[in-house]
């Protein structure tokens, strides 16, 4: 059976993750268009189910089956694009990772966004866009970034353009979430 799906044009739902905590099962989705650059509609939404094969249902209880999510990230400001998401836990806090364009440069850079996720009282996962969420002393070389990605002052991974999209990915950066840890040394 199908749990998340977009019925009306233009269809566009992709990159599932899931996630389980505190007896649910957390999807995590990402609505219209990736990779356009600055053009990008890609937004990050949500839905949840006390059983992995769903009913998913958003906040306001509509099936994701059925068009819902409730949105956890969308693009504002010089951030366009949110998706492609997963969230993983590192130590006590849980985060959101996914990548975004920065509109700050021509056509929108391809950055890689590790978020602090809070959550509601009643479950739900809350990001705010603009804390900082690595700090950047705490990441070495040897984690295999070298001189073709840093991190910058406000904790997001930037990758040179001519590094390529595919040699760098979510689980390469979720799977090193732990040691880039801001309490780290």
């Amino acid at each position: 059976s199908c749990v998340a799906q977009r019925p009306e044009l233009p269809h566009a739902i992709e990159a599932p993750a899931f996630f389980f905590r505190r007896g649910w099962w957390y999807l995590v989705v990402s609505f219209d268009f990736c990779c356009r650059g600055a053009e990008s509609t890609y937004n990050i939404r949500v839905g949840r189910s006390r059983t992995i094969d769903g009913e998913f249902l958003d906040a306001t209880g509509q099936k994701l089956s059925e068009g819902g999510g409730t949105m956890l990230l969308d693009g504002r400001g010089q951030m366009a694009g949110p998706g492609h998401a997963m969230i993983t836990t590192a130590g006590r806090t849980d985060y959101l990772v996914h990548h975004w364009y920065d509109k700050s440069v021509p056509r929108g850079v391809t950055t890689l966004g590790i978020r602090p996720i809070s959550w509601t009282r009643s479950g739900w996962p809350e990001v705010d866009r603009d804390a900082p969420v690595v700090d950047p002393t705490a990441v070495r070389s040897e984690k295999g970034f070298g001189d073709r990605a840093a991190i910058d002052r406000q904790g997001y991974l930037r990758v040179r353009e001519d590094f390529g999209r595919a040699k760098i990915g979510l689980p390469f950066i979720a799977h090193d979430v732990s040691p880039l840890r801001p309490d780290r040394p």
